[in-house]
């Protein structure tokens, strides 16, 4: 049986296959009966997907890194109070494709935003909203890319991928040594089989006596 009130976080690079793990997960939860919510930042409620538009639609250069931040924390912020900590309280386990992580990665470590300051924003407007695991699935950004243009669902939400390989590679370094300094975040190989990818995320939740 899962811990009541768990919140675990997907993180990774643009075509890491987060989106298909986090489906398998959350039937794999269902299955067993467990009150389970799939969520996405940025999104996850009606203020933070109206968003949402703004910041993976249109070109590149549409926003910096600094209106990146400020719009990820509000949508971040109204996702927290309207449904993260009010489905937590439920004792609902709680699924989220992305969390702050990708910001501090995307919009400091990659972006070049002070990280202090971006730190202070994010710890503002999650109030005290911490994930208890958060799953970083690692793979090379050159072929995470590839994977992501072809994907056909998010065919108008490609403005991160714009960005330059040097970018994606930032990112990629920036979600390896964040996850040095945390024993709640777990590196999972991206590259292997979808089977083997999902079996190790079971594998983790077991050995932390989250499932």
């Amino acid at each position: 049986m899962v811990k009541q009130g768990m919140f675990i976080t997907f993180e990774g690079g643009e075509g890491a296959g987060k989106s298909t793990q986090i489906k398998m997960l959350v039937d794999y939860l269902k299955e067993k009966m467990i009150l389970t919510h799939l969520t996405r930042e940025p999104g996850g409620c009606e203020t933070s997907e109206k968003i949402r538009d703004l910041l993976v639609k249109g070109s590149v250069d549409s926003l910096d890194e600094l209106s990146e931040l400020l719009l990820f924390s509000a949508a971040r912020h109204e996702h927290v109070r309207q449904k993260i900590r009010p489905l937590l309280v439920k004792n609902y386990c709680v699924i989220s494709d992305r969390f702050y992580l990708s910001t501090y990665v995307y919009q400091s470590f990659a972006g070049g935003l002070d990280f202090d300051f971006v730190e202070l924003v994010t710890k503002k407007a999650i109030e005290g909203a911490e994930p208890d695991l958060t799953i970083l699935l690692d793979t090379d950004p050159k072929i995470g890319l590839i994977r992501s243009m072809s994907n056909e669902t998010t065919h108008d939400e490609k403005r991160f991928e714009g960005k330059d390989i040097e970018f994606h590679e930032r990112v990629r370094q920036g979600f390896l040594q964040a996850a040095k300094t945390s024993k709640k975040i777990v590196v999972i190989d991206a590259t292997q089989s979808i089977d083997k990818v999902h079996q190790d995320i079971l594998n983790e939740l077991e050995k932390r006596d989250i499932i």
